[in-house]
């Protein structure tokens, strides 16, 4: 065998008594913390590996808590916006039918408006009618009167109107 052979060898037979010597370590202190553990005089607390298991489990059960808390407090939010989103959209169908309502409103008094007046219309138009009816009544029956000479005398007024104007000309009443 050639020198640099002979050193690449003595490199891994070295390098295999090293990996079992760690092998062998290793193996050591298993076996030390299983005695460790298991003897009665050493409580098992009292290692430091344990210790930080405990912490580490503590830790865990806080983050725990708390992830359900928030997660508790996410479904209550939830809940809050799910109702809200329900107002909104209540609110929202109410806002659309708003319009609608207040054209509804303006059309009534529009409508009621336009009643009142054609019903004032009316009323004026009835009136004057009735009144035209009136002197016309009264207009023939004074023609009437005049007719058989049975006039009221000009110093004394009409019964129906109460003017003093002389009815023997045939003349219908004016005063109105």
């Amino acid at each position: 065998m050639s020198t640099i052979q002979q050193e690449q060898h003595d490199n891994i037979v070295e390098l295999r008594r090293e990996l079992a010597q760690w092998k062998n370590n290793h193996k050591n202190v298993v076996e030390r913390l299983r005695i460790a553990t298991q003897r009665k005089d050493l409580p098992v607390d009292r290692i430091p590996v344990i210790n930080r298991m405990y912490e580490l489990q503590n830790e865990v059960e806080r983050l725990t808590a708390e992830l359900a808390a928030a997660q508790n407090v996410a479904e209550a939010y939830g809940r809050i916006i799910s109702a809200r989103e329900k107002e909104l959209a209540e609110l929202r169908s109410q806002q659309a039918a708003v319009p609608a309502w207040i054209e509804r409103e303006q059309l009534r008094k529009s409508l009621r408006n336009l009643l009142w007046a054609a019903t004032e219309r009316d009323k004026k138009n009835r009136i004057r009618q009735f009144d035209e009816f009136v002197d016309a009544a009264h207009a023939a029956l004074t023609l009437n009167a005049c007719v058989k000479g049975a006039a009221p005398q000009p110093s004394q007024p009409s019964e129906d109107c109460g003017c003093n104007h002389n009815c023997n000309q045939g003349r219908s009443c004016t005063c109105k």
